[in-house]
C-alpha cells in the first residue's frame, strides 16, 4: 500500500495531464467500486472538466467543474495511468475516464461526493 509521499507524488504526476480536460467517456469495469448508482455516477460526471487534483490523507480529491469531487484511493495496487486511446486496460483497473484530448485514465477505486472539503 502506498505511503503519504508516494500519494504526493501521483498527485502531482496526475496534474500534468488533467488541467481542464473534459470527460468524454467513462467506462465502468467493475461496478461495486461505486458508491452509489454507478449509471447515476457516470451521468453526473461525463462531460465535466478536471479543474485541480488535491490530497488528504491518503485519498486524491479529483475536483470537477460542476463543483462534484471523485474521491480516490490508490489502494494495494497503489496505480493510476493515463495512457493513449485504444490502449487496454490494465489487470486491476475498476474505471476508465476518456479524455477529450484521446487520452484515457485508468483508476483503481472511486466514490462520488459532491461535499469532500
Amino acid at each position: 500500500m502506498p505511503e503519504l509521499p508516494e500519494v504526493e507524488t501521483v498527485r502531482r504526476g496526475l496534474l500534468k495531464y488533467f488541467p481542464n480536460k473534459k470527460i468524454t467517456d467513462i467506462k465502468i469495469i467493475y461496478p461495486k467500486i461505486i458508491v452509489g448508482d454507478p449509471q447515476e455516477f457516470v451521468d453526473s460526471i461525463l462531460g465535466s472538466k478536471v479543474s485541480q487534483i488535491d490530497r488528504r490523507g491518503k485519498f486524491l480529491l479529483i475536483r470537477l467543474s460542476n463543483d462534484l469531487t471523485i474521491v480516490s484511493h490508490l489502494r494495494m495496487e497503489g496505480r493510476y495511468s493515463v495512457e493513449t486511446a485504444g490502449t487496454q486496460p490494465h489487470k486491476h483497473t475498476e474505471v476508465i475516464f476518456d479524455l477529450e484530448d484521446g487520452d484515457r485514465f485508468f483508476m483503481m477505486i472511486l466514490a462520488n461526493s459532491a461535499a469532500c472539503n
